[in-house]
């Protein structure tokens, strides 16, 4: 048994480190927020054991950020941007027990560091980065346990894929990869170790909250998963998603493949598990039309072990400084789709030439399948204090004020009226769209409406009076661009009982 490994490079690293503080600390504060992060700060206002399409783990690290951080966009970006620096840490560990040594874990350290998979996940407030961070660190138990053969790194692999399944689900489909790969080595004996069956104990403890609560609940994962399936998976190809695996590796393209040469070759004999462990992953994801970043989380040993065969590889220090180099200069022109490092119109500039003159048109899909004038990501933040401001005006028009009732069709909406209404006079804003079902006032007699939507539907036309175009998003570029804000007044009927038929309605739906 091997318990002592050689010490990380630190020397080495720390530069690697101090680049990803410095890029993040310059950029993550140039753009708003996004729409996802909206619903993610709103969950921090509701912290609870689910949430209707995550785990409750981002919910409580939301509370934790706007209490102790505040929540500008910076701030709310502070913990991805550490947690995208301990991914550097844990990919240089890696290469380490692969048995690596300063040149390979210096290696792995930049392959994170110029990889636009990472450099987006530290960029953005979402379970993405978390998601990413545990898929890293349980992998980093299991090469661990290989590397000593020590049983207390069982134990700990299912305490952190306990916590994993608190922030999101796709951990299941590491788990059943890992199946896969562990009967197709010796290692299929440790599925029959006690360490093993403490490990799911442990797991499971940690997760049954949450289990109990989707139950509580009737399950919403289930009914999310099928409209996520209907609305954008449907549009996943196999084809873009293998080109993406590539795309989002790009700068460390030869520690991709030598790492798979790695696992199955002689030199990582003992370590192949990882490398079935990698394709069964990329399998599944394939035959389930996962998005393009589900696999995210298992690229890290991948590059640590194409550091390590790299450095055995490139035997002159000038080769292996070469390799660094190259991986840093070739990331350069794709920074802008990793960082928010280019103004709104340049970026659009950059997006035109990646279309035109690079015939590089994957970073421009959008969930629909179709590509567009920027990455979706940028045009989900755009906009959404333009939408509150005419919120406000519309809440100030209303004659009834107190009898109004706010509602916003999707969460990024709602959640934009919340966050930048605060403390100006702004009732919650409703939505029947992800969590924010869960937080509607049922005992609420409105009179009046502010309806926000790209269209005035044909029930809420026909049940007022009165009806006023109070303004729509005009913000360049952005994906909410003529999403308009109507205040609705003198109802026709009772809209009291309206509001409440609608509200049963969603509530039978999901209670099914």
């Amino acid at each position: 048994m091997k318990n002592h490994l050689a010490p990380l490079a630190w020397s080495w690293i720390a530069w690697v480190l101090a680049a990803k503080l410095i890029l993040h600390g310059s950029t993550n504060g140039n753009y708003s927020y996004h729409r996802d992060e909206l619903l993610y700060l709103a969950l921090g206002n509701h912290p609870d054991f689910g949430h209707w399409s995550n785990g409750p783990l981002i919910g409580w690290i939301s509370w934790f950020t706007q209490r102790a951080l505040g929540d500008s966009p910076f701030m709310i970006r502070f913990i991805p941007m550490l947690l995208g620096c301990g991914l550097i840490v844990l990919a240089a560990s890696m290469a380490r027990d692969l048995g690596g040594g300063k040149w390979a874990q210096l290696l792995a350290a930049i392959s994170i560091l110029v990889s636009p998979m990472y450099l987006r996940a530290s960029t953005m407030f979402q379970p993405v980065i978390f998601d990413v961070f545990l898929w890293t660190s349980f992998t980093f138990l299991l090469v661990r346990y290989l590397a000593t053969q020590n049983a207390k790194y069982i134990i700990a692999f299912g305490i952190v894929f306990g916590v994993s399944l608190l922030n999101k689900y796709t951990p299941v489909f590491y788990l059943m990869a890992l199946l896969l790969a562990l009967l197709a080595t010796p290692y299929r004996s440790l599925l029959w170790k006690k360490e093993t069956g403490i490990a799911a104990a442990c797991a499971f403890l940690i997760f049954l909250p949450n289990l109990l609560w989707q139950k509580a609940y009737h399950f919403p994962v289930i009914k999310h998963m099928e409209a996520l399936s209907a609305t954008q998976l449907a549009n996943v190809k196999p084809a873009n998603f293998l080109l993406d695996q590539l795309l989002l590796n790009m700068p460390s393209m030869l520690l991709l493949f030598g790492g798979l040469f790695f696992f199955f070759g002689r030199k990582g004999k003992s370590f192949r598990v990882l490398g079935w462990l990698y394709l069964a992953v990329i399998t599944l994801f394939l035959i389930f039309k996962g998005k393009s970043y589900y696999s995210a989380g298992i690229y890290p040993v991948l590059l640590a072990a194409g550091a390590v065969i790299w450095e055995h590889w490139a035997k002159p220090q000038w080769a292996k400084a070469s390799l660094g180099s190259l991986m840093v200069l070739s990331t350069l022109p794709f920074l802008p789709l990793g960082v928010f490092i280019l103004p709104l119109e340049d970026m659009v500039d950059y997006s035109n030439w990646l279309k035109t003159e690079v015939k590089l048109d994957g970073p421009l899909r959008w969930e629909d399948g179709i590509v567009h004038d920027l990455p979706q990501d940028y045009a989900d933040m755009c906009g959404w204090e333009e939408l509150a401001q005419i919120a406000e005006v519309a809440f100030q028009k209303a004659n009834a004020p107190e009898h109004t009732l706010l509602y916003a069709e999707n969460y990024g909406q709602a959640g934009a009226i919340n966050l930048y209404g605060k403390g100006k006079g702004l009732p919650h804003c409703n939505s029947f769209s992800d969590n924010f079902r869960l937080w509607i006032d049922p005992e609420f007699q409105p009179t009046a409406l502010i309806y926000i939507n790209d269209e005035l539907g044909a029930d809420v036309e026909a049940l007022f009076e009165d009806i006023q175009l109070i303004g729509s998003i005009t913000t360049p570029y952005a994906r909410e661009k003529g999403t308009m804000v109507f205040l609705c007044q003198s109802g026709k009927e009772d809209v009291s009982t309206f509001w409440h038929e609608r509200v049963d309605l969603v509530a039978t739906s999901w209670q099914k």
